[in-house]
Order: structure tokens, then C-alpha cells, then sequence
């Protein structure tokens, strides 16, 4: 037997041929029911430590080939399997067949817990694929998904767009994505604009200092500064922090740096200072939410500045 229904609690006790054993464990995921799949896709992370490459190479293939027509349930408890397995290097042909397997129930689905549970899983592991895979698969299902009117899908293209940058070159990347890129800052959906905020830390740190001073830095600075989500305000300071740090050897020289970066510390700098010295109590949780990004972010801007600052008062701000 695969494994025991108990009806009490609703749950499958799966013999220990399955437990110890993951090609048995692999042949409930292709024979068994719905229980007993959703049984070992809950071991699955240890069946990754105990037996890490046989279960890359033989359970993972079966749930990358056979999930696309399991239940919702079960594609969430494989993506949610998977995020294990993603985050160590993989083969490349299970990376492969893991990119494939996401683009296919992103297609399908359309939206939901299911849809970002795999968005998720595709950004984690596109790094690992080729990069000819990553123009034909990718490329074009991103910019598709850019321009979808589902929001669920622009959020993916935002969040694809910044993982994009490990394994495309920088002028790549601006011919491909740079227009959707800064569309996508101007979503309609909170989530989208900070996704892509989000995004634009990888994207401006390499892409050349000019793009970021004639269109990422302006853009983000307005997001910060009139954006009413909060959300999106956090993602372009952590944004313009990390893409300042990226390019910390212009700093001395980039007349941007002494314009925006610079003012927009300064300002945080204040304003952190100003609220720390508040009662944190009777403060809302959008000021605390930048207050906590501002003390995160706050090394690379000092990195970012340091051959930019032209007074002491400066370092005194930014320093007290």
C-alpha cells in the first residue's frame, strides 16, 4: 500500500517503502491519489536532504512533467516543494524542465496563489538555465506579460525583468526591457510600480550610470516623493540606495550624484531623524515602513555619497 487514510484527521500516513525510498515516493507522484501525492510532496524537503540527487534527478522531472494537470492543491504543494530545490544548484536539464514546467502553469492558470507560487519558482531559477534558453523561453513571454491586463502577470514581468540581469548583458537588457521597465513604473496597480521598483536595484546597477540619470533616477525620486503607496515609496528608496552603491565610482565626478542622490539622503537623513526622535508610538505603519527601509538601505547610501559630500554639514546629517 501507498500509504494509510486516516479519516479522522483528514490525512494520508504514508508505509515506509514511500518514507524511505524516493523512487516509491516518485511512483505515488506518478500512480497515487491526490492524498497520497500531497503526502510526499509535503516530505519532499527531506527527502532533498536525505537523498538530495536522487530526488533532483528523478522526483523532480515527474513533478515538472506531471503537475500542469494536478489540482490547484497539488500545484501549490509542488511549487511550494520546489522552492527548496531551487535554491541550490541544479542540473542543467532539471533546471530547464523547471523553467518549462512554470512557463506552462503560468500559462494555465492565469492568476492566484498558484500563479505567484510558480512566478516565484521561474524567477528563482532562471539563473540557472542557458542563455539561449533564456531568449527563447523568457524574453518573449516576459515582454508579453508586460503589456498583459492581468495584474498578476505585469507583476511577474517586473519581477522577471530584475532576476534578468544575471545572465543577460547590459545593452541587452536595455534594447529588450528598458521601455516596459519604465511603463511598468507607471502600473496602474500599486503591486505592479513596486515590484518593479523592486527590480530596478538590480537593473539600475547594471545598466550604464547615463540611463540611470536621465530616466531611472527622476522616475524613482517621483515615485518616492508622490507615490501614495507606501509599498511603492519603499521599493524606489531601496531602489535608488542600491543602484547609487552600484555606481559609487562615478560619485566624485557624476554631476547626478551632487543633484539627486545626494538631496534624497540628506532628506531621508532628516526625516529619519526627526521621527526617531518621536514618540514611535503615534506614528502610522507607512512612515514606520520607511523608517525600517531608510535604516536597511542606509550603508549603500553612505557607500553611494561618501566622494560626493562637499561640507561638513553634511556628514554631520547624514552621521547623527
Amino acid at each position: 500500500m501507498e500509504g494509510d487514510y486516516n479519516a479522522a484527521d483528514d490525512v494520508v500516513i504514508l508505509s515506509d517503502d514511500v518514507l524511505t525510498s524516493v523512487a516509491n515516493a516518485t511512483l505515488v507522484l506518478i500512480d497515487g491519489g491526490e492524498r497520497e501525492k500531497l503526502a510526499v510532496l509535503f516530505q519532499f524537503p527531506q527527502f532533498l536532504e536525505h537523498c538530495p540527487d536522487e530526488t533532483v534527478n528523478t522526483m523532480i522531472p515527474e513533478i515538472c512533467r506531471d503537475a500542469i494537470k494536478w489540482s490547484p492543491k497539488l500545484q501549490m504543494a509542488s511549487a511550494e516543494a520546489l522552492f527548496y530545490a531551487v535554491a541550490f544548484r541544479l542540473p542543467e536539464s532539471v533546471a530547464k524542465r523547471t523553467v518549462v514546467a512554470s512557463l506552462r502553469i503560468l500559462q494555465t492558470v492565469g492568476s492566484g496563489e498558484v500563479f505567484d507560487a510558480w512566478g516565484e519558482i521561474l524567477s528563482m531559477v532562471l539563473p540557472q538555465i542557458q542563455k539561449e534558453d533564456v531568449m527563447q523561453l523568457i524574453v518573449p513571454a516576459t515582454k508579453e506579460r508586460a503589456i498583459s491586463d492581468k495584474v498578476e502577470s505585469r507583476r511577474l514581468a517586473a519581477r522577471i525583468i530584475g532576476s534578468l540581469v544575471d545572465k543577460l548583458h547590459a545593452n541587452e537588457i536595455e534594447e529588450q526591457f528598458l521601455e516596459s521597465a519604465m511603463t511598468l513604473t507607471h502600473d496602474e496597480d500599486g503591486s505592479v510600480r513596486a515590484m518593479m521598483g523592486q527590480s530596478l536595484a538590480q537593473v539600475g546597477s547594471a545598466l550604464p550610470l547615463a540611463i540611470c540619470e536621465s530616466r531611472f533616477w527622476p522616475r524613482l525620486r517621483e515615485m518616492l516623493e508622490t507615490d501614495p503607496d507606501a509599498r511603492v515609496k519603499a521599493s524606489a528608496l531601496r531602489a535608488l540606495s542600491r543602484s547609487a552603491e552600484g555606481h559609487k565610482d562615478s560619485a566624485a565626478t557624476a554631476e547626478c550624484f551632487a543633484t539627486i542622490i545626494v538631496p534624497i539622503f540628506l532628506q531621508e537623513c532628516e526625516t529619519a531623524s526627526k521621527v526617531a526622535s518621536s514618540d514611535l508610538r503615534t506614528i502610522d505603519d507607512d512612515i514606520y515602513l520607511m523608517l525600517e527601509i531608510f535604516a536597511e538601505v542606509y550603508g549603500y547610501f553612505i557607500v553611494a555619497v561618501a566622494n560626493s559630500f562637499k561640507s561638513g554639514e553634511q556628514w554631520t546629517l547624514a552621521l547623527n
